[in-house]
């Protein structure tokens, strides 16, 4: 299992709210770019993820969706609480097993985070939204679907994967960021473990 980080429960908790405000930080920075497929607002999770672990990780997701419903009025993005809580567990459990120590151990992690936020954000706006949210990918969504005759779940999960991992990569590279500048102990969870003096 990965490295054992004692935290009491008003630091855990301190944590889950600087994730919540990285993440709707980050993600309204995303949006002011106006760039398709970068949203950013998996940070907090994921540095919570890393630090806390799976369950702390899952629960700064799920908060973030609220305080967005709260802070933007619109409830859109209510149903995509799962989708950061599943990332949370996702990485998290990753930290656990000690796949986020190395570039090489990092792939496996970064992989299967980028597919599980896809299938699950696609399963999502099918079911949900009938395959369209206003998205930018959702030109791409219609194409895929007029060219090839594809199920509409494959439309959209293919159209969500094909820029995820910029989106996802970036996000790990700002937790990394901060955990490097991190005590030891920290840093122990990223491929940096090992920093220079």
């Amino acid at each position: 299992m990965g490295v054992e980080i004692p935290v009491s429960r008003s630091f855990a908790a301190s944590l889950v709210v600087i994730g919540i405000a990285l993440n709707v930080v980050m993600g309204f920075a995303a949006s002011l770019t106006g760039l398709p497929g970068i949203y950013l607002d998996l940070s907090g999770t994921i540095l919570t993820a890393l630090i806390l672990g799976p369950w702390w990780g899952a629960l700064t997701g799920m908060l973030t969706n609220i305080t967005s419903t709260l802070i933007s009025g619109s409830v859109i993005s209510v149903p995509f609480c799962f989708v950061n809580a599943l990332c949370g567990i996702t990485v998290g459990v990753c930290r656990d097993y000690g796949l986020t120590k190395s570039w090489v151990k990092f792939l496996v992690t970064f992989a299967l985070t980028c597919l599980v936020v896809s299938a699950s954000a696609s399963v999502i706006v099918v079911f949900l939204f009938g395959g369209a949210t206003g998205a930018p990918q959702d030109v791409l969504v219609f194409a895929l679907l007029s060219a090839t005759g594809w199920d509409i779940l494959i439309g959209v999960f293919i159209a969500d994967i094909v820029g995820k991992p910029i989106d996802v990569l970036l996000e790990f590279l700002i937790c990394f960021a901060v955990l490097r500048a991190l005590p030891g102990e920290y840093r122990a969870l990223t491929p940096f473990a090992r920093k220079k003096s």
